[in-house]
């Protein structure tokens, strides 16, 4: 027997989505995101026209390439430093406290963080768009190469994110998590360097297992591989989880 005046049911956020919603509000009125967001764009525009147009006439598809190539250096850059205060800010101002008493698990903290920071960077690359948007007034656009590129960068950044974390939750201070950001990104980017001079099959697992060399430039040419879904997926998954369990740790030492 149903009652007849059954209560509303009330829409209700998961933690994870409270948390990001938090986060991102943070980033919104943090001046190290907007500098970060600001230079983002001023130097994707100047390099753009200065790089990526050059002189001479030249076919859409390289344009783009160029464009995407460009893109993905400054996001090597711009990421880390919008990540890896996340955590260790919150420790500097005392704020992290109230996150550790709160009814929340280390794991809903950090992927709360980590989707406020895809949140941001994705508003990032919206306001870009008018760049290959130029190239469409002037040629022939796949849209299938402007997703593939776009998709590239939003899976660099979820990869870049998953290791600023896990650098975040490592450091006690601003500076050791910076130091440990850019020792992750700087070292996981740097690896195909090492690959030339080592032996086989030590060679191929380090150019395989780089950052950018053999991963991104396939997108930037408009083609997506599931290898390298899975790398830049399993990257972010695997550095958000190694930052969970050092949060978990430092809580249970406590």
């Amino acid at each position: 027997m149903t009652s007849p005046n059954p209560r509303p049911k009330t829409m209700t956020l998961s933690p994870v989505w409270l948390i990001a919603r938090r986060e991102l509000a943070g980033l919104f009125a943090s001046r190290a995101a907007w500098w970060t967001g600001a230079a983002y764009l001023f130097l994707t525009g100047l390099l753009f026209n200065a790089m990526a147009l050059g002189p001479g006439a030249r076919p859409s598809s390289v344009v783009l390439e160029s464009f995407f190539t460009l893109a993905s250096g400054l996001t090597l850059l711009a990421v880390p430093l919008l990540s890896f205060r996340l955590i260790a800010e919150e420790r500097q101002t005392g704020s992290w406290v109230l996150l550790e008493t709160a009814p929340v698990t280390p794991r809903q903290i950090l992927w709360g963080k980590f989707l406020s920071v895809q949140g941001f960077h994705g508003l990032l690359l919206g306001l870009t768009a008018y760049l290959p948007a130029l190239v469409f007034l002037h040629g022939r656009v796949a849209p299938g190469h402007l997703l593939a590129g776009y998709l590239g960068l939003g899976l660099l950044a979820a990869a870049l994110t998953g290791v600023s974390l896990a650098a975040s939750a490592l450091g006690r201070g601003l500076l050791t998590a910076g130091v440990f950001a850019a020792l992750g990104a700087g070292g996981w980017l740097v690896l195909w360097l090492a690959a030339p001079v080592s032996a086989p099959p030590l060679n191929t697992a380090l150019a395989h297992l780089a950052l950018y060399q053999q991963h991104f430039p396939p997108f930037a040419r408009g083609q997506v591989w599931l290898k390298d879904l899975w790398f830049y997926g399993a990257g972010a998954v695997l550095g958000v989880e190694w930052a969970a369990v050092v949060l978990r740790q430092q809580r249970e030492k406590r």
